[in-house]
């Protein structure tokens, strides 16, 4: 898998569990983020990648910073974590 592929299964799995932590269905969360449930579930799935605007939305609604969000998604090769 590419590393573009693995990084958007990661950052999937991450809002996937912070949405079940806030108690969130899929539909509850596209709800309140203004898009299809659909797109939650692709973008959880690591099937889509989200734009930037959907992406400060999910922080938003899911109470997150950007920084807690992302943080440790994207490490360079050959970069100290």
């Amino acid at each position: 898998a590419s590393e573009r592929a693995a990084l958007m299964r990661a950052f999937g799995e991450r809002v996937g569990r912070h949405r079940l932590a806030a108690g969130l269905s899929e539909e509850e969360l596209a709800a309140r983020c203004g898009v299809s449930a659909s797109s939650i579930k692709k973008t959880e799935l690591g099937r889509k990648e989200p734009r930037l605007s959907l992406i400060l939305m999910l922080c938003t609604r899911l109470g997150l910073s950007p920084d807690a969000l992302m943080r440790g998604l994207l490490v360079r090769k050959g970069a100290r974590r």
